[in-house]
């Protein structure tokens, strides 16, 4: 419960100290997708929090944001408790972005709800 508690306040942190520059909220909620459909994540915005997902359910964590680059439009986000290097969505347009997780660069796109 404490850690739950502390993920939160954490989140919420992060997402404070770049709330001046975009509503990351507003702008990451959604599936994202590329071009194929075949590989795709969600980013949950609630309540403050960002939670990354799969669409399997299978894995799921929270969101902290590192940063954003006003200059090159990319915002830097890591996911919460795990080994994975910092990601970048690189933004094109508000449902089109260029993902680099690292190991490879994709174009996603966010998918219209239903």
């Amino acid at each position: 419960m404490l850690r739950i508690i502390f993920l939160k306040v954490f989140l919420l942190f992060s997402l404070v100290l770049t709330a001046q520059n975009f509503n990351s909220s507003e702008f990451l909620d959604g599936q994202w997708c590329d071009k194929d459909k075949a590989d795709c994540f969600n980013i949950i915005a609630t309540d403050g929090l960002l939670i990354y997902e799969t669409l399997t359910g299978d894995f799921r964590t929270g969101i902290e944001i590192i940063g954003y680059d006003e200059k090159t439009e990319t915002i830097f986000w890591e996911l919460v408790r795990t080994s994975k290097k910092t990601n970048r969505f690189k933004i094109l347009n508000p449902n089109k972005v260029e993902f680099d997780n690292n190991n490879r660069r994709t174009i996603l796109y966010r998918q219209k709800k239903e």
